[in-house]
């Protein structure tokens, strides 16, 4: 072939061009494409790991409760202190059921007084069981008498359900110094049994006046029963 049919064959200066201009969109367009998928991929990821993030350090929602400790509440009088005997039966329950026990326990304290505290006891140690013996000082003349012995009593059940606290309410143990207190007490021990919501230690019939150690207080004995009747209501 002549130089001249060459150069007439050759492909003109505008068709290189355009056959450039092409390659270089096509590779644009490849390059574009990729760096989608890239762009997708690495989103994913991010998202994922800042959600697994949100989840793991986010504080609850202002109206969802805190979880629930593997914990005993108790609140008391001065039977639940120990008073007339060596120990008392808040201790003797956590070494029954191998569970530790915050023991709230006020010689002195009326039902009214013991059940005022239970919101505020279940918001500080948000405790699976709230373990309540209340009411002898309001059978021996405390205010509040019969009746405001059973609606505190309620009460405090009423709260610990709401909170998914399950509440257990010891009937009482009997007062041998006084007829009268310990009929109050067998009343109040009656009003205990239809306390709704709560799991009732059935105090009342099974601590005997033996005992008692000063006409008041359970003596180690009767301390020992009662913590097995909580006890066996801990499940």
């Amino acid at each position: 072939m002549s130089y001249t049919s060459a150069l007439k064959n050759a492909p003109s200066d505008s068709v290189i061009t355009r056959k450039i201009s092409i390659l270089v969109l096509l590779l644009s367009l490849a390059a574009c494409g990729g760096g989608d998928n890239n762009t997708e991929t690495g989103a994913g990821v991010t998202a994922e790991a800042g959600a697994a993030s949100t989840e793991e350090g986010a504080a609850p929602e202002a109206d969802e409760p805190l979880p629930l400790e593997r914990l005993i509440v108790v609140i008391g009088d001065s039977i639940g202190a120990g008073v007339g005997a060596s120990t008392n039966f808040p201790a003797i329950l956590q070494s029954l059921t191998g569970i530790s026990v915050i023991n709230v326990s006020t010689p002195g304290i009326s039902a009214e007084g013991g059940a005022s505290k239970a919101p505020s006891l279940i918001e500080r140690f948000r405790p699976m069981y709230l373990v309540i013996l209340l009411g002898t000082n309001n059978a021996a003349g405390a205010a509040g008498g019969i009746s405001g012995a059973i609606s505190s009593l309620q009460f405090a059940a009423s709260v610990a359900r709401g909170e998914g606290v399950i509440p257990v309410i010891g009937t009482l143990p009997p007062i041998s110094r006084d007829a009268t207190e310990n009929a109050a007490a067998s009343a109040i021990s009656g009003g205990i049994l239809g306390i709704g919501g709560a799991r009732i230690a059935p105090i009342n019939g099974s601590v005997s006046i033996s005992d008692i150690s000063d006409g008041l207080h359970p003596n180690d004995n009767g301390q020992s029963i009662i913590a097995s009747l909580f006890a066996a209501q801990i499940y």
